[in-house]
């Protein structure tokens, strides 16, 4: 519904840096918001209920801001990435001053407390209906390439895009099980699961999927795994990750 976009006026060396908010079906300006302290853009959304606008600039400070007024709610330093979540009741948040505390906090937009922390983190958030979340970078081993993570933001779903090719919908690896969600699959003549050198590591016959979904009590070493399906003649395979 909503366009909000942040410029520099003035000449180089004293910028003056605004933000103003859009009516994304006329094109016409609802709000300017004057001279915001940020330095630049890197990053402006604004949350589902329309209630809150969050913008970072290059200086990676996060401001919180009430969308009907320019009051500031919240101010966090060391930002470098952030998203509301669709139930408009948190804010994910992504900060570090160096490589050994870099983290990822789930805030309260009620009270700003932080709910949850976890040291999974990246350039980028997104996310999904499911609760899912989209990001960049979320391991050094990873390089800049985008991940699924689950809902539960502790593991990986898949890297590059969601697992949703030759049968699978999504795996996940969470307490020590893996949780597989497949399509179009009734029955499971059998499963493997293979290390990266090719060695199965677990086989198990005649599965019947409940409400398409497959749990797998498994302890495994964090790396890269894959599973495969022979079901009707056909086989199927995906990778997954697992860190600890």
């Amino acid at each position: 519904q909503f366009i909000a976009y942040g410029f520099a006026k003035g000449e180089p060396g004293d910028f003056i840096h605004t933000m103003e908010l859009w009516d994304a079906e006329t094109l016409t300006k609802i709000k300017d918001f004057g001279e915001v302290k940020v330095g630049g853009f890197q990053d402006i959304q604004i949350s589902n209920d329309n209630l809150f606008i969050g913008c970072i600039g290059d200086n990676r400070t996060l401001n919180i801001l009430e969308k009907n007024s320019e009051f500031l709610l919240k101010r966090y330093e060391n930002t470098s990435a952030f998203t509301f979540s669709l139930d408009n009741q948190t804010i994910l948040v992504y900060s570090f001053t160096n490589s050994k505390d870099k983290q990822s906090n789930v805030i309260s937009l009620d009270s700003f407390d932080t709910l949850y922390q976890f040291h999974k983190f990246g350039s980028f958030f997104r996310i999904n209906k499911e609760k899912q979340i989209f990001t960049i970078g979320y391991e050094p081993s990873l390089g800049s390439k985008m991940v699924l993570l689950s809902n539960r933001w502790d593991s990986i779903i898949s890297v590059n895009k969601p697992a949703s090719a030759n049968g699978f919908n999504q795996i996940s690896y969470y307490n020590n099980s893996i949780n597989i969600k497949l399509e179009n699959i009734e029955f499971i003549d059998e499963l493997f699961v293979i290390d990266i050198l090719g060695k199965k590591l677990f086989t198990m016959s005649e599965i019947t999927p409940v409400n398409n979904e497959v749990s797998i009590p498994l302890v495994l070493p964090s790396g890269n795994y894959l599973i495969k399906i022979v079901s009707s003649g056909k086989e199927y395979s995906s990778k997954f990750i697992v860190t600890r």
